[in-house]
């Protein structure tokens, strides 16, 4: 059985049953995702443990310029810029 947090309105992150949502409704594997995100304690750490690519939308953090340890594999200042990202 896989662990997780579990947050304050009692779900658990990482939540494995997006992965397995994922796969089972679309046929993708989480690595063929992009989850973009506001929030990287809350969101990028769960979607790299699932397996997923990240996208830190700093423009939508309003704490986007406090230094943290968890980091995105891409960033985002501004929404446009998510085609590079995606190729």
């Amino acid at each position: 059985m896989e662990s997780g947090r579990v947050l304050k309105n009692g779900a658990k992150r990482p939540c494995f049953e997006y992965r397995d949502k994922i796969k089972e409704k679309m046929g993708l594997e989480p690595g063929e995702v992009v989850l973009v995100v506001d929030s990287l304690d809350r969101d990028v750490v769960p979607g790299k443990e699932i397996g997923m690519l990240t996208v830190h939308a700093k423009y939508g953090d309003k704490n986007y310029d406090e230094e943290r340890e968890v980091e995105a594999d891409h960033s985002l200042k501004y929404v446009e810029e998510l085609m590079d990202v995606l190729g």
